[in-house]
């Protein structure tokens, strides 16, 4: 049990990125931390394929909107970091790193509470549209996460 819900939070933290470049990509478009469709929203856009009642659809959005609201100043605070585009230097990345772990830390929080909203059955669809948003390589091989995960 402890492997499956490890692994359903690295596809929650890994869709981030994907679902970031089918909103517009951000990152090429000069704007670094964009705010990036969280697996909440894609799990929300899903609604129908998941069956959530009303009461749930609501206390989804509410934990979207406290992940976000949790979340805007540490981006911002990235941002200020960043500079003028391009890829930061290894000591502005290092002190990124208290943010990206706070970022880390709020995707785990509201992972639990979505966990905590879905029935059992809705949890199983939720994995299987979560993995099916993974981001893959060009070349459709397994990224380096993906790569080193132990079976």
């Amino acid at each position: 049990m402890k492997i499956l819900t490890v692994t359903t939070l690295a596809i929650l933290v890994s869709t981030g990125p994907l679902l970031a470049q089918n909103q517009g990509n951000n990152r090429r478009q000069g704007q670094g931390f964009g705010r990036a469709q969280n697996a909440i929203s894609l799990l929300l856009e899903k609604h129908q394929q998941l069956e959530l009642t009303d009461q749930q659809i609501e206390r989804l959005e509410v934990v979207r909107t406290n992940l976000d609201e949790a979340n805007e100043p540490h981006i911002a605070q990235m941002r200020g970091m960043r500079g003028s585009g391009g890829r930061p230097d290894p000591s502005v990345r290092e002190r990124m790193r208290p943010h990206f772990e706070a970022l880390r830390q709020n995707r785990e929080a509201a992972f639990e509470a979505t966990m905590g909203i879905l029935e059992d059955g809705q949890r199983g669809t939720a994995r299987e549209i979560m993995e099916g948003a993974r981001p893959r390589r060009s070349d459709n091989r397994p990224s380096g996460r993906e790569r080193n995960r132990r079976p």
